[in-house]
């Protein structure tokens, strides 16, 4: 079978020289996301918050914080439960709901998405596609959600990052209530600070991959950063025939 949708997934952009994309998971949590946000405005860092339906619905105020300082939001799925797990039909509803939510609470609705685990098959695939999304997974994972993983692993697994490179970090751990990013928290000003010394910029997943990061009808505008504007709701994300059932 041929993947004519793999010009949808990506975990890497090859040709970029001179900047990398910063990503944070599970979000926004009261106990990281503030404090993450206050380093990487202090620092003049861009990032993009892969945020879960049901956190942006539980912390409002917080998901639209990361908006108004100009971060890219990009869907996580609605429970974070992993799409090989689920049946086809749950597959749809996780990103339909975490859709609504982006939209309600948000007022844009993420053209990228992330699966939970990046785990994510060729039907889904297909059907993420036919609806317009962009599928991105990351080339980097320092493995910061392991609780056995320490600052010195972390670190160590970012000191590979290269130019193109896409970044996970986790702001969130699932839905954790509350999850302790401490470790995070602890290695990310040195490593913003060494990716600066080796020349590299900060871009959001979308400027590094050069495509929209949001459906057109809900794009801020230069006057509505913080998302202020509520976006029209669709209902149902995918066109009918995107999935095979």
């Amino acid at each position: 079978m041929k993947y004519p949708d793999r010009s949808r997934l990506f975990h890497t952009n090859s040709a970029a020289r001179d900047a990398i994309a910063l990503t944070f998971d599970d979000g926004p949590c009261l106990t990281a996301t503030p404090d993450i946000l206050d380093l990487l405005q202090e620092q003049a860092v861009r990032a993009t918050f892969f945020m879960i339906g049901e956190r942006v619905r539980r912390h409002p105020d917080l998901a639209r914080r990361v908006l108004h300082e100009g971060h890219q939001i990009a869907n996580h799925s609605n429970r974070h439960v992993a799409f090989r797990s689920l049946v086809p039909s749950i597959c749809q509803r996780e990103v339909e709901n975490a859709d609504r939510a982006f939209r309600s609470v948000i007022g844009v609705a993420p053209r990228f998405y992330r699966p939970p685990k990046g785990l994510i098959d060729r039907y889904v695939l297909r059907a993420l596609s036919g609806a317009g999304y962009y599928v991105a997974t990351w080339s980097r994972m320092p493995g910061d959600y392991f609780w056995w993983h320490t600052a010195a692993w972390i670190a160590k697994g970012l000191s590979h990052v290269r130019p193109g490179d896409i970044v996970v970090l986790h702001d969130g751990l699932g839905l954790h209530p509350e999850p302790d990013r401490r470790r995070t928290l602890s290695i990310l000003r040195e490593f913003i600070r060494g990716m600066k010394e080796q020349g590299l910029r900060f871009d959001s997943v979308a400027d590094l991959l050069g495509l929209p990061p949001y459906f057109s009808e809900t794009a801020p505008g230069p006057d509505d950063a913080s998302g202020a504007r509520r976006a029209k709701t669709h209902g149902r994300v995918f066109r009918a025939g995107c999935f095979p059932w």
